[in-house]
């Protein structure tokens, strides 16, 4: 997969998109479940008032590497809900936290 440059900073990014039967095929339908359930959760913690069901727009997995790519700028997604998972525990390399904010 070739690297092409990031819209909100200019950097390289290598980015593999992947369709709901895709990720479900890589990590499980009951992952995919538990990252769903997450969405569902902020969705309540926003606003929504309700629990409904939430469709998966967009899913990827996408490289950092301390050469390529040591960061990503704070920005807002146009999306709603975003669900962000660590693909490694933070004890395996140095820096590269995955931080949230939340208006409350």
């Amino acid at each position: 997969h070739d690297c092409i440059r990031d819209t909100v900073d200019g950097a390289p990014d290598c980015q593999l998109n992947l369709t709901c039967e895709e990720l479900s095929a890589l990590i499980g339908a009951a992952h995919v479940e538990a990252i769903a359930a997450v969405a569902r959760a902020l969705d309540l913690r926003g606003g929504g008032g309700r629990q409904r069901e939430l469709a998966m727009v967009e899913a990827f997995v996408r490289k950092y590497t301390p050469a390529t790519r040591p960061w990503h700028p704070f920005h807002q997604d146009r999306a709603r809900i975003t669900v962000n998972v660590a693909l490694s525990d933070d004890s395996q390399h140095g820096g590269g936290r995955l931080l949230g904010l939340f208006a409350d």
